[in-house]
Formats: C-alpha cells, structure tokens, sequence
C-alpha cells in the first residue's frame, strides 16, 4: 500500500534556509520551579536560633540582618526550539526566559542529506532539573521537496498526542534548494569550471 503524503520517505539533498520567528500559548512549564522557589524562600527566613522568645545579642544582630537580607535564588526556565532530522539535530535557537510568547528571530541555513519524513521543530523547557518537551511540530518533506517557500503558524502537539494548550503553535518560514539547482555546487566546491561540481544522485 502506497505511504499518504504525510508519510513518504524523501531524500533531502540541498540546502534548508529556515527562519523560526516565534511561538505562542506555550504551557507555564515552570509551575514546579516556582514551588521551589518559593519553599527555599520562605526556609531562609525561618530563624532557627534557640533565641526565638528573646531579643538577639548585640553581637548577633548583624548576623540576623544578613540572614534576612540575603538574596534568595530564583529558579527559572528557558525556552527554545531543536530542529531535528532522524536521529540529528540540525539546529538549535537560543534560549528565551519565562515566556509563554517567546520570539527567537533567528535564520539558519542547514546542509541537508537526509532520509526524511518530516521535519520536527521541538519546543523544550530547560531549567536546573533538564530539560522538558512541551511539544513538535511537523512539516511534511514531502512539500519542503517541493522548493516552494512554507511559512505559517503550526500547530504543537504534546507528548501524550493533544495540544498542551489552545492555540499553542509555532511561527516558521522555511525554502529548500536542491542541490543540483543551487549555482553554488555547479562548477565544484572551489568554483574551478574545469570540475563538474556536485551531480544528482542517480536511480538504480
């Protein structure tokens, strides 16, 4: 029975031009981080001096201040998005602190040589614990064969199979160039027109 669209296997051999814009509606992932921190906040202000019905000796006064004034740690996490390809990952943004709306605005372009179904962009949290999938997106590669330019917001699906929250989605514009179409490779890699570059690959 003949693969859907969806699930054909496609040789990406070219260049990947991807900008990842932004997401939207991702999850509070750091729920946990923040019962964290607000248990360590509140065990630094305990006093655990044996003068808890006295007033403090003068010599333990600056002691005490310090206790109380000392800087509590402040747990965060960090968002960011890992392009992947069967077992690779190809790219990777930048971390974004405490978003819901994060904006990466960020360009790559990715070599490809790869048997792909799709590509997933993969939407992480990572805080002191590791790092957490809050969800994927896919696009087909049977359309980013096509060369025609994609761009849209899509839909990120969680873990167990359902959005994590409505309207969660990921901003993304992506083209990909054959390598036989990209002038780049046609006259060899130091560009000597005495080479024949990169040739296609043929069918058996």
């Amino acid at each position: 029975m003949a693969q859907a669209k969806s699930e054909q296997v496609v040789y990406l051999h070219g260049d990947l031009d991807l900008h990842v814009i932004e997401a939207r509606h991702l999850p509070n992932m750091h729920i946990v981080s923040e019962l964290f921190r607000h248990f360590f906040t509140a065990c630094g202000t305990i006093n655990l001096s044996s003068r808890s019905h006295s007033e403090p000796a003068p010599s333990d006064v600056g002691a005490e201040d310090r206790k109380i004034r000392q800087p509590r740690k402040i747990f965060t996490s960090d968002c960011y998005v890992s392009v992947i390809v069967p077992q690779a990952t190809v790219a990777q943004t930048r971390f974004i602190k405490n978003s819901q709306n994060p904006k990466w605005d960020e360009k790559f372009v990715i070599p490809l040589a790869h048997p792909v179904v799709d590509l997933q962009f993969q939407v992480k949290i990572k805080d002191i614990y590791g790092s957490e999938l809050i969800g994927t997106a896919k696009i087909s590669a049977a359309n980013i064969a096509s060369g025609e330019v994609i761009s849209g917001w899509f839909t990120i699906i969680g873990p167990t199979g359902k959005v994590p929250k409505p309207d969660c989605a990921i901003n993304v514009e992506l083209k990909f160039t054959l390598v036989e179409s990209n002038p780049v490779y046609k006259h060899g890699i130091a560009g000597d027109p005495e080479h024949k570059g990169v040739m296609p690959p043929t069918s058996h």
